[in-house]
């Protein structure tokens, strides 16, 4: 069953404190105010610096901000980052273009195993539990990744374009308020087993479990579990015959 998380994000957004303090902790959370200068130092000198340059700069910035950024990684340019502390990159990744790594306060952080692959303008957004990419993983272009409860994505999985992995809705039970006043709410954790293939444009809602194996067709709609070694394909996605 779904549980209401956090409120609605009015409420979420209007916490005490000055508007420093709040862009403080929604930058680089509670370490501190030479931490916050040392990420405003590496954003205005390393993140749009263009060629191979620029890349080794972001790496080296990125290292002294982030918990972890392992060897070989390579980071397009104009990423941006929120919690740099809570992410940890293993060796070999790579990352392309206007990539957001946006991990809030109540995030737990994001893990990208070693030989990730990461498309442009791909999106995540760690509202709650840790998403963790496994080994091996290639994500598309203009991806969305969020997490409210947790999202575990394999090894060796294909993300094509546009794909996009709800970690939360929001509750549309009061039909008197707008959908943005109602609470988050999300069914539970996320987890895409090994060596899944996902279609352009797909759907993954909050709360399934995906099995080893399976191969999704593009633009479905996945709303519940899928057994491993399946084929699915339609909105929403059914095991195909």
């Amino acid at each position: 069953m779904s549980k209401e998380i956090d409120g609605p994000v009015q409420k979420r957004l209007a916490q005490p404190g000055s508007s420093f303090k709040q862009y403080q902790q929604s930058t680089v959370g509670d370490f501190g105010i030479l931490h916050l200068i040392l990420y405003e130092f590496v954003n205005l000198t390393c993140v749009s610096l263009p060629g191979k340059i620029g890349g080794r700069l972001r790496r080296w910035g990125l290292s002294l901000v982030s918990a972890h950024i392992g060897k070989m990684v390579k980071i397009g340019i104009n990423i941006f980052i929120l919690q740099p502390k809570k992410l940890h990159i293993e060796d070999k990744v790579e990352i392309g273009n206007d990539v957001t790594l946006g991990i809030k306060n109540t995030g737990d952080g994001i893990i990208l195993k070693e030989h990730v692959k990461i498309g442009d303008r791909t999106n995540f957004n760690c509202l709650g539990g840790a998403i963790t990419v496994g080994k091996g993983t290639s994500i598309g272009n203009d991806c969305r990744l969020g997490s409210l409860k947790g999202l575990t994505l394999g090894e060796f999985c294909t993300l094509g374009r546009y794909t996009c992995i709800s970690g939360a809705g929001h509750a549309i039970s009061d039909l008197d308020r707008p959908i943005i006043e109602q609470p988050i709410i999300s069914k539970g954790p996320t987890f895409i087993g090994d060596h899944v293939e996902i279609g352009e444009r797909a759907t993954i809602l909050d709360g399934v479990f995906i099995g080893n194996n399976v191969k999704i067709a593009a633009g479905s709609l996945v709303n519940r579990d899928i057994p491993a070694s399946s084929h699915v394909k339609g909105i929403p996605a059914r095991i195909c015959t």
